[in-house]
Order: structure tokens, then sequence, then C-alpha cells
């Protein structure tokens, strides 16, 4: 990975991965000329690789991937790579949390992957995770994959699972798409 020409400061830094989370294509745009950046803590602790390998971010992480930037098992994950995920979960009878405590599940669902959701489930990835902030079935209605959401619910996710705010996935799915969207008649369906 190229050394940066301009040490960025720690306002800089935040302000980059603040760009990471809501502007991936102008975070990219600085991290193309300063790709060690990517691993560079905000004054929150958060890298620019967590904010778009939680937010699944793919098309920045695979510019990061490019640059040789060493990604984590969680980023790689949202990408679809879940063979490390996997191997942690195999070996740990802790399972791996990502930034913001949120569980491995939460960066596969991100990925879109369906098998990349089932090969984690396969590996003991816990579908309901108790005290989670966000759900992965949330996580799935918030990236709209109909194919991602019928895979959760039918390993069995809890459909009346609640975020931190107390607000079920059917409760996201009205608010994304109203009451006559696709992932509500999916969530509303009989079990």
């Amino acid at each position: 990975m190229a050394a940066s020409t301009c040490p960025a400061s720690r306002d800089e830094i935040d302000e980059l991965v603040d760009l990471a989370h809501r502007e991936p294509r102008q975070a990219r745009s600085i991290l193309a000329r300063h790709p060690d950046l990517s691993l560079e803590p905000s004054r929150w602790g958060e890298t620019c690789v967590q904010a778009a390998s939680h937010l699944g971010h793919t098309a920045l992480l695979l510019e990061m991937l490019a640059w040789d930037v060493r990604l984590d098992l969680f980023a790689e994950c949202a990408l679809g790579m879940h063979e490390k995920a996997v191997a942690a979960l195999c070996s740990s009878r802790v399972e791996p949390e990502g930034v913001h405590g949120l569980p491995i599940l939460h960066f596969g669902v991100v990925s879109r992957k369906v098998q990349t959701v089932k090969a984690l489930l396969a590996a003991g990835a816990a579908l309901n995770p108790r005290a989670c902030s966000l759900p992965p079935l949330h996580t799935a209605i918030a990236c709209r994959e109909i194919d991602v959401v019928c895979a959760l619910l039918e390993a069995g996710a809890d459909p009346a699972a609640v975020d931190v705010f107390g607000d079920t996935a059917l409760d996201w799915a009205i608010d994304l798409d109203g009451e006559r969207s696709p992932l509500v008649a999916v969530l509303s369906a009989p079990r």
C-alpha cells in the first residue's frame, strides 16, 4: 500500500470516515490518492473500511481491495467473500462482531448474496442475535433483498424482533416502500 503523501489531520480523517458512510463516491476519490487512510480510525474508532462494510458500499470496498488495502473478515463478508467468516464461526464459541457491535450475519446480508447468508447460517451465525441493535432481518429489509429476506425467514428469523428503537422488520418495510410493497407481503405471509 502506498504511503500517504500528505498526512491527514484528525478532523480530516473524521470527515473521510463520514464520507465513507454518506458519500462513498467522494470518499473513493480521496482514498484513490491516499489508500492508506482507509484504515485510519476516526475519533469514534471507525475506519473507512468499517464504514463501507457495515453499509454494504461494495464499490468502495472493491476499490480498496484493488489498492491492496487489507480488508478484515467483515469487509470481505460484505463483498460475499465469506470463507474467513465461516472459518471464524466454526473455530470459536464466540461469534465475531463487527463495528458497532453488528453481528457477522449483518455483513453477509449487506453482500446481498443468498449463498453468503446461507453459508454463515450453516456455520452457526446467530439468526436472531440477542441484544442486537439491528437484527439481520431488518438489514435485509433495508437492502430491499427479497431473496435474502426469504432465506432468513425460512431459516427461522423472528419477524417480531425489534431494533434498538422498538421497530420490527415489517415497520421498516412499510416505512421504506409502503403497505403494498413486496417486502410487506413476504413478511406478512403466514408461516
